[in-house]
């Protein structure tokens, strides 16, 4: 494909390969959707999850049906959005949305159920810990890389928890 493509567009006379145009955009469209379906498919599998969680805490905490719809709704307005998406960018983009949307009801759920005997227990604000950020290392190639890497991980998220935050690990 790309040596007809260099072909077509080096030619001083292409019009003859243009017969051609048609076959290589075809190629092209049938490797992006199937590349933007499997893309789909790991999202929503990733909804999936997030979604039975919610819905495992839901039924931990006895919540009501109201409750339960208005918490799950909006991941499911982003689930049917990403299903209609038709690239990649458009596609990570709500991911993004879903993200926030599951913090935003990990949220609604902990400030409806965190009372314990009639005392009201502080939200604590979440940080977020990406492992990738904390390897100063491409490879972890030997045991004492691997301790390292381990022991940052360990610091990080030990001083996260002593400075009161709910660690969430990226």
């Amino acid at each position: 494909m790309a040596v007809a493509q260099k072909q077509i567009g080096g030619s001083a006379r292409p019009y003859k390969m243009l017969k051609n145009v048609s076959a290589l955009i075809s190629l092209v469209e049938k490797v992006n959707t199937a590349k933007v379906n499997a893309h789909q498919s790991t999202v929503m599998n990733e909804i999936e999850k997030k979604v039975e969680h919610l819905m495992n805490l839901l039924d931990e905490n006895s919540a009501d049906d109201d409750f339960r719809n208005k918490t799950l709704y909006p991941l499911q307005i982003c689930k049917k959005k990403i299903t209609h998406e038709s690239s990649i960018p458009q596609i990570a983009y709500s991911v993004g949305e879903v993200q926030k949307k599951y913090e935003d009801a990990l949220g609604a759920i902990d400030e409806k159920f965190r009372q314990i005997d009639d005392i009201i227990m502080p939200v604590k604000a979440v940080k977020n810990i990406k492992l990738s950020k904390l390897n100063k290392k491409t490879y972890l190639e030997k045991e004492e890389d691997v301790e390292a890497f381990v022991d940052r991980v360990r610091n990080e998220l030990l001083g996260a928890v002593r400075e009161q935050f709910r660690v969430r690990v990226q």
